[in-house]
């Protein structure tokens, strides 16, 4: 269908008017009144990338893996630590020219502070530095000179990337558990049984510790530069009860600075709400509050064997569930998914992210029926905005109630193997009870759906 093409709009309702299925979509005058969060955050940065990220709302990229990747170091006992900015200045200059805001995440451990420098790059930068003090002195400098230098403002400083992978984050135990052969009472503690059968979870416990050292002398370094800094992890490779936990118990213990907790892969929503509210509720018994909450990496492309149009249908129900349980901010892994580099042509992916862009305001409540998933949000005018997936591979019709003293709608469809649609109309109104001498009335609107498809749909100010 053609944009604003009244007769092409009354030809695609015929050819789907036999839909064998019905679903409905009900949308609340009122809501809880929390911010739509920031989801088009992005892991990496691709200056190729500045025309699709400028249709975007307010892009985020996160950048990560610094030294020696990006930043070369050199060091020695005597003359410290001495970082080659050149390189990476060249990067922060695309991101000033692309208008994109930034999330930097320093790390790995570069070379020359790695106690295994004979190894493979990826398995000598995932250790421990050999000198908290010579790393906290490369993080000042580095943050001194992207803010101070530079003069690049950083929306969120998160730190590593899933420590509790060892592949990530590689800690021997035995530092930690080299006495256990002395134990007292070998029932309670028998070394040999225990680092055969456990001693991944004794690695992990090592890797915790020394995770909080890290995080410690990172947060103070990023402070000192910015008190304002927003610093926050320990981003997990999953929603991991042990590290979080640990993490703001250990934090909260020591007074360090929190301004946001983090984690990778949120799930689906319902998993993913079960989650944030057991962690709310560990924090609330022990007289915390939860920081506010930052994805640092997802994606929904697990489940869609490569097709970009079941992984935007499905991140919008990953979206849906962020969007519930009030997450500030999300990276999506990783920023060449949103286009094709050659053309700037948007992807599925990236068309998502553009109507996900569209919801601001505040959110409103959104009831539907199985198959569909809605997100609706209101401005401070009163301009009210609905994305809506379908899954379902089958055409069907989908009744829509909106709130009263709406009249006009301006509707976007997106689906595979179809020109996308855009087409506008006037809504009808309808009384809730015909009962009552003067009922409330609501606003329907029907929509015929080509099978698996995305929507936006919007409602200007009455």
């Amino acid at each position: 269908m053609s944009a604003g093409s009244p007769a092409m709009a009354e030809q695609e309702q015929q050819v789907f008017a036999a839909a064998p299925d019905t679903h409905w979509l009900e949308v609340l005058p009122s809501g809880d009144g929390v911010p739509i969060p920031n989801l088009a955050g992005f892991v990496y940065f691709d200056e190729r990338l500045t025309g699709p990220l400028g249709q975007l709302h307010d892009p985020i990229v996160g950048i990560g893996s610094l030294f020696d990747l990006r930043i070369p170091v050199e060091y020695s006992p005597d003359e410290g630590i001495r970082a080659d900015f050149t390189d990476f200045g060249e990067t922060l200059n695309g991101i000033t020219r692309s208008g994109v805001r930034l999330a930097l995440g320093p790390g790995f451990t570069p070379k020359i502070l790695s106690p295994t420098p004979y190894l493979d790059n990826s398995l000598r930068r995932n250790k421990p530095p050999i000198s908290y003090k010579a790393w906290e002195d490369l993080v000042y400098q580095t943050v001194q000179y992207v803010l101070e230098e530079k003069k690049v403002q950083v929306a969120y400083w998160p730190l590593w990337n899933e420590p509790d992978f060892g592949m990530f984050w590689d800690v021997d135990h035995r530092r930690y558990t080299h006495g256990a052969a002395t134990a007292r009472n070998p029932e309670l503690w028998n070394p040999s049984p225990i680092r055969q059968a456990a001693a991944g979870q004794l690695n992990e416990i090592a890797r915790l510790i020394e995770y909080m050292k890290l995080y410690e002398v990172t947060a103070r370094a990023i402070k000192r530069v910015d008190p304002r800094a927003r610093v926050g992890g320990p981003s997990p490779s999953s929603f991991n009860r042990r590290w979080l936990t640990a993490f703001l118990n250990h934090s909260a213990e020591q007074n360090l600075p929190v301004d946001f907790i983090s984690w990778h892969y949120p799930q689906y929503p319902e998993e993913h709400k079960k989650n944030v509210q057991w962690l709310r509720d560990w924090a609330m018994q022990r007289g915390m509050v939860l920081p506010p909450i930052v994805i640092t990496e997802w994606n929904a492309n697990r489940g869609s064997g490569g097709d970009p149009w079941i992984e935007a249908v499905d991140l919008i129900e990953i979206a849906t569930g962020m969007i519930e349980t009030n997450v500030e901010a999300a990276f999506y892994y990783a920023v060449g998914n949103i286009a094709d580099v050659e053309s700037g042509t948007l992807t599925p992916v990236g068309q998502a992210f553009k109507i996900l862009g569209q919801l601001q305001g505040t959110r409103l409540t959104c009831n539907t029926s199985s198959e569909i998933i809605g997100i609706a949000a209101k401005d401070t005018t009163g301009h009210l905005s609905l994305v809506f997936r379908h899954w379902n591979q089958s055409p069907t019709t989908l009744q829509l109630r909106l709130p009263d003293g709406y009249t006009a709608y301006t509707l976007s469809l997106f689906s595979e193997n179809r020109p996308p649609i855009h087409s506008n109309g006037l809504l009808t109104a309808t009384s809730t009870n015909h009962q009552r001498p003067n009922p409330p009335t609501h606003q329907r609107l029907h929509l015929s759906l080509p099978g698996r498809c995305f929507g936006l749909l919007t409602l200007p100010s009455p």
